[in-house]
This record gives C-alpha cells, sequence and structure tokens, in this order.
C-alpha cells in the first residue's frame, strides 16, 4: 500500500469508529411461548423473569397466540416461571 493509501484508510476508520461503538448492544431479550401439556399456546399466562445474581424481576403477560418478550435484561443467569 502506498502512504496516501494507508493514511486515507486510518482516517476513515476512525471516523467510523464512533458509530461502530454506538452498535453495540449490551442487554438481551427473551422471546418464549407457553403452551400446555397437549402443545395449545396459552394466552394470558403471567411470566416473570428473574435474576439470579441480583433478585431483579420483570413480569409479562403472554399474549393472544401464548408467546412473550421480555427486553433489556443485562447479562446473566435468570429463571422464567409461569403461572395462571
Amino acid at each position: 500500500m502506498k502512504k496516501r493509501e494507508i493514511v486515507a484508510w486510518l482516517v476513515f476508520s476512525l471516523m467510523a469508529w464512533p458509530w461502530m461503538a454506538k452498535a453495540q448492544v449490551t442487554t438481551g431479550t427473551f422471546v418464549g411461548t407457553v403452551t400446555d401439556p397437549s402443545g395449545a399456546r396459552m394466552p394470558g399466562v403471567k411470566v416473570t423473569v428473574t435474576s439470579s445474581a441480583t433478585g431483579y424481576r420483570r413480569t409479562t403477560v403472554t399474549a393472544q397466540d401464548g408467546t412473550y418478550v421480555v427486553e433489556e435484561l443485562n447479562p446473566g443467569t435468570y429463571q422464567i416461571a409461569a403461572s395462571k
């Protein structure tokens, strides 16, 4: 590579770096479906996600198709419980 090409590549890399850094995500999401023993999907079920390390809890209710989404959870180990 020529010196000019190297300098241009470095300048471009340094300009793009702040955008790439902002794209980093530090949280996760649980997505699931609650079914009964026959496999039928269950709407209206309370789903609780609890952090094993901190005890932090998030609760949601399953949609009409039995699905649930719990977003923006910090990395770690979680327990998931469902009740109706």
